[in-house]
């Protein structure tokens, strides 16, 4: 990591799997979803919200049990954190969508857009890689601290690696580690 690395802010360091001006609004997520018989967006964005709530409460919640400053980087802009992870989430179920619409056009992708484990395990994973992208303190797994269990993580996480190939060997190190 070079210098001004050191000192990006969360959304900055992401700039390679996530594009700068991504917005939900009008993203190709959202058009896979108006095409979808019960459009599942409203669903995936309320998941996103209470997911990056949850994580924001636990940072909270380890700031005040604790007597020291811990993890810095992380805990003195929980929000900030919660917002690069939120575009994330909504990045990598894009991609994964995407993809799979690639691979099977006639596949009806909504009943997976209104599971709660895939969007819980995407959020896992987008949350892993920016804690990771901000040289987090915080051990892998930490999102069992926040009491999601990602089942699919492992899966989802072989799943991005393809889209981005290269991005992120180093992270890859860290989670072939034995929990």
């Amino acid at each position: 990591m070079t210098q001004t690395d050191a000192t990006a802010s969360p959304a900055q360091k992401l700039n390679p799997l996530v594009p700068s001006d991504y917005k939900l609004e009008g993203s190709s997520l959202q058009r896979c979803c108006h095409q979808m018989r019960d459009n599942p967006v409203s669903l995936i964005t309320l998941s996103a919200d209470m997911m990056g709530e949850r994580f924001v409460e636990r940072v909270t919640a380890e700031c005040i049990d604790r007597e020291e400053v811990f993890d810095p980087a992380i805990s003195q802009a929980p929000e900030e954190h919660r917002e690069a992870m939120t575009t994330l989430f909504f990045v990598l179920v894009e991609k994964i969508i995407l993809e799979e619409r690639k691979r099977n056009p006639d596949r009806d992708l909504e009943g997976l857009l209104r599971k709660e484990e895939f969007l819980s395990a995407v959020f896992c994973c987008a949350m892993e890689l920016v804690l990771f992208v901000q040289e987090s303190e915080r051990v892998f797994p930490w999102c069992l601290e926040v009491q999601y269990a990602p089942s699919l993580f492992y899966a989802l996480f072989i799943i991005f690696v393809w889209f981005v190939q290269g991005v992120i060997t180093s992270f890859s190190g860290d989670v072939s580690a034995p929990l």
